[in-house]
């Protein structure tokens, strides 16, 4: 039972991160696909952080200490910008808008994702 309880308290932190920055890219979307999308982007968030760090530090309680502060510092951030963004539109399923700081801080994770990948893997023991 302690297991489990650990396990879902592992994902509240991913979750929330997600769930504010799916709701900041797409304001009107209904609840429960905030809710899948949220927890897909916050887990990717999140572990591409890690494995960063892990890569960086070589230490793995550094790099959860750092994961959560970066992902707390990142769900305080989005939480304050969506404050100031207002209601959303009356239109239930309007697509998102494109906005510039959205696609940079996409491709932003994407790059620093993949170079944290090489990173870890040319400094893994198998890959010589």
């Amino acid at each position: 039972m302690l297991a489990i309880l650990r396990f879902c308290a592992s994902l509240i932190a991913p979750l929330t991160l997600g769930w504010l920055l799916a709701g900041t890219c797409w304001r009107s979307a209904p609840r429960l696909l905030r809710a899948g999308l949220g927890l897909g982007m916050g887990l990717g968030i999140t572990g591409a952080v890690y494995a960063g760090i892990l890569s960086i530090s070589d230490s793995a309680t550094i790099s959860l200490a750092g994961t959560e502060g970066a992902v707390l510092t990142a769900a305080t951030l989005l939480f304050a910008t969506r404050r100031r963004l207002g209601a959303a539109p009356q239109s239930a399923m309007s697509p998102p808008r494109q906005e510039g700081w959205g696609r940079a801080a996409f491709i932003a994770a994407i790059v620093l994702g993949g170079a944290a990948m090489l990173t870890y893997a040319d400094k893994s023991p198998q890959g010589d």
